[in-house]
């Protein structure tokens, strides 16, 4: 209720993301989305490959995100997500998910997710360098 009834002054969110609160997170979006820049979630494991979904099904559109582990995600979940944030994201930290043991490859040849993944992440000007 407070979110929504503040939804065009909130610009950074930090929020729990589990089995009990899951359906919050698309509405949260949807009304934070002409505000919300900057977005950090504490998820469970089993879930990456999920609020990675619901981000990019939003229309939120943000400059960064911040998921508290990213360890077994999909790799056409990381692309979808890039795609969706091309014209906004900001800030993008890949270090855990290009760890070759934390990295959930789809391809059978392993060097493509990453080189669709960085082919992608070069289209994105607005990224910026730390």
């Amino acid at each position: 209720s407070f979110l929504k009834a503040n939804k065009n002054c909130i610009t950074n969110l930090c929020i729990s993301y589990n089995s009990k609160n899951k359906f919050e997170l698309p509405i949260l979006l949807d009304h934070l989305r002409d505000t919300l820049r900057n977005l950090r979630i504490f998820e469970s494991r089993r879930l990456q490959n999920e609020v990675l979904d619901v981000i990019s099904r939003s229309k939120c559109h943000i400059e960064s995100l911040r998921l508290n582990c990213l360890m077994k995600v999909d790799s056409d979940k990381i692309l979808e997500f890039l795609r969706n944030q091309e014209e906004s994201l900001k800030v993008l930290n890949l270090t855990q998910l290009l760890h070759g043991s934390c990295f959930n490859y789809q391809n059978k040849v392993q060097g493509n997710d990453i080189e669709n993944i960085f082919r992608q992440i070069s289209k994105m000007k607005h990224l910026q360098v730390n």
